[in-house]
C-alpha cells in the first residue's frame, strides 16, 4: 500500500525547478537552464491543477505545496473526485507521508529522502534529456499564462520517441521554471498547470509539520533497511532465479531490496514504468507459511500463472498476490488508471530474471 501513496506525494514534492538569471533564447538554452536547476529565490507557494486521462475516464488533483529551498516543504495533494487528501512534509531532517483514503502513514529521516528513488521532477528532467538526446524542441512562441510571459515549447514533428505522440511545455521567462506541462502518449493524456505561485515567501515552523488522528499507526521505513540493488544480484538474493516482467512489457525503472527485521525477511520490488510514467511494480519474497488465502473483504480469490490467487481492488489500487516456487509474488498497480484488466494481460509476459534482457 505505501506505493499506492507515492503516485500522488511524489507528483507534488517537486516539479518546479528555476535556474540562474541567463537570457535563454533558443529552446536548447532554455532546457539547459531548467536542467541546470539554480534557484534565485528562497522559497515559494505553489497551486498545481493535475489532470490524468485514460480511456475517457479523467482523474483531477489540486497540489499545494509550500517550499523553502534549504529543505522544508509540504504538499498537500487533494483528490477532486472524492476531496480526500494525501499529505507529504519534509521539515529538514523527517519525511513523513500520510493518505487519508487508505489510513497509512510512514516516515523515514535523511537526506530529502523520496519514496522511489526518484522525484517527479527527475522523471521530467530524465524526459527533457531523452528528448534532447533522440529529438528536439522547437518554440512555438510566446504566451502569457496567470500573468506570466512564458517560452512555450513543442516536440518537433519529426522526432524519434515514439511513446510520446505530443508534448508541450511552458516555462516562465524570469525564473525558467515549468509553470505547465502537457504529454500525450498512446494511453494517457496527463497535463501539470501551476495556477498560482508566490516566490519567497514568509513561512513559520509549525506549517511544516503534519497532524495525523492519533488511532493511525506511522511505519517508520529506516527500519526496513532499504537498497537499491540490480537485476544481476537478483538471482544470489534468494539463491533462485525470480520471475520479472519482460522488457516489452514495460521498463524496469529501479529495483529495491528491503531487510525488514519485524518480518524477519528479505523482499524485493521492481518498479516498472511505461512512457516515464509510473505503471506497475512487483514485490517478490519467500512464501509464507500461510497459504494465499482471502483476508480482506476487498479481495477475492482467482487463478493467475495457473495458480491459486487473490486480487485486490482498493479504491484505484489494484494488485494479485500469488506463490510460485516458493516465492510470493505481488503485482501492484502503480497508477490509478492501471485496471485490473491490464494487469491480468501481464500474466504471459513474465520470465526469469535469468533471461531478461533489457
Amino acid at each position: 500500500m505505501k506505493k499506492h501513496i507515492k503516485v500522488y506525494i511524489i507528483l507534488s514534492l517537486i516539479f518546479i525547478t528555476g535556474c540562474s538569471t541567463a537570457t535563454a533564447t533558443s529552446p536548447e538554452e532554455i532546457i539547459h537552464e531548467v536542467l541546470t536547476n539554480h534557484t534565485q529565490y528562497d522559497s515559494y507557494y505553489g497551486k498545481i491543477h493535475l489532470t490524468e486521462t485514460m480511456d475517457d475516464v479523467t482523474n483531477e488533483s489540486i497540489i499545494e505545496e509550500k517550499v523553502v529551498m534549504d529543505g522544508k516543504r509540504i504538499a498537500v495533494v487533494t483528490n477532486k473526485q472524492t476531496n480526500e487528501k494525501s499529505y507529504g512534509v519534509y521539515d529538514g531532517s523527517v519525511m513523513t507521508i500520510y493518505d487519508e483514503s487508505s489510513a497509512l502513514a510512514f516516515q523515514m529521516t535523511g537526506e530529502l529522502p523520496m519514496l522511489d528513488g526518484q522525484s517527479q521532477l527527475e522523471i521530467m528532467k530524465d524526459l527533457l534529456r531523452s528528448i534532447d538526446k533522440d529529438a528536439s524542441l522547437q518554440m512555438v512562441g510566446e504566451e502569457t499564462l496567470h500573468g506570466t510571459q512564458t517560452h512555450h515549447l513543442t516536440l518537433n514533428e519529426e522526432n524519434n520517441v515514439n511513446f510520446i505522440k505530443e508534448f508541450d511545455i511552458w516555462i516562465d521567462q524570469k525564473n525558467h521554471f515549468i509553470l505547465k506541462a502537457k504529454m500525450v502518449t498512446d494511453e494517457m493524456v496527463t497535463t501539470m498547470e501551476y495556477q498560482e505561485i508566490k516566490f519567497d515567501v514568509a513561512f513559520d515552523d509549525d506549517e511544516f509539520q503534519l497532524d495525523i488522528p492519533d488511532d493511525i499507526f506511522i511505519e517508520n521505513l529506516d527500519e526496513q533497511l532499504i537498497e537499491q540493488t540490480s537485476i544481476n544480484e537478483v538471482n544470489n538474493i534468494f539463491q533462485q532465479g525470480v520471475l520479472v516482467l519482460d522488457s516489452e512489457a514495460a521498463t524496469l525503472a529501479a529495483i529495491e531490496k528491503y531487510n525488514s527485521d519485524f518480518l524477519d525477511r528479505t523482499e524485493l520490488t521492481f518498479e516498472y514504468t511505461k512512457d516515464y510514467i509510473s505503471y506497475v511494480s512487483l514485490a517478490v519474497f519467500p512464501s509464507p507459511e500461510d497459504e494465499i488465502e482471502l483476508i480482506l473483504a476487498d479481495e477475492e480469490l482467482i487463478e493467475f500463472r495457473n495458480s491459486p490467487a487473490t486480487l485486490m481492488v482498493f479504491d484505484s489500487f489494484k494488485s494479485i498476490a500469488w506463490d510460485e516456487n516458493g516465492l510470493r509474488y505481488s503485482l501492484m498497480s502503480e497508477h490509478p488508471q492501471v485496471t485490473v484488466d491490464d494487469l491480468l494481460k501481464l500474466e504471459e509476459q513474465f520470465i526469469l530474471s535469468s533471461e531478461w534482457k533489457e
